[in-house]
């Protein structure tokens, strides 16, 4: 075998070596990223509208609604405010269930609410969501 030949597959087994550590540097921090310790960060937050029912929204005033987050850190514990202010949830602070979070929210008033998820100083803010007055119905919401 000549030198250059040696030198070539010392070369490409040195890349392949470099490749290999690279890949699994990635592959552990993906991990670390992704484990429940790793940082809290709630990652979306919503309403479900359940029975209730309207002709422009589903969502009015008297009637509650479960709230879910989904966090990444089941240790932490998640504030939940409407429009920036700790107000309608019961419980406002949740712990979660798992990768979940809920709580009931029950619109204070009319106009459009924001419904934020906060944990470990992170804060993720659903879409609008339109509230009107609502006729609470026991099983649902009705609203005009």
């Amino acid at each position: 075998m000549t030198t250059t030949q040696s030198s070539s597959r010392t070369r490409r087994r040195a890349v392949r070596g470099a490749a290999a550590v690279t890949g699994l540097g990635a592959v552990a921090t993906a991990l670390a990223l992704a484990a429940p310790g790793a940082g809290a960060v709630p990652q979306n937050v919503g309403a479900d509208a359940g029975r209730s029912m309207g002709i422009t929204t589903p969502f009015g005033t008297t009637c509650s609604y479960q709230v879910r987050a989904a966090v990444n850190n089941n240790t932490q514990p998640v504030t939940f405010r409407d429009n920036g202010v700790v107000v309608g949830f019961n419980p406002p602070v949740a712990t979660p269930n798992g990768i979940i979070a809920t709580t009931t929210w029950t619109p204070p008033n009319p106009g459009t609410h924001f419904i934020s998820a906060e944990q470990g100083g992170v804060t993720v803010t659903s879409a609008p969501i339109e509230v009107r007055t609502g006729i609470n119905a026991g099983t649902g919401c009705a609203v005009p």
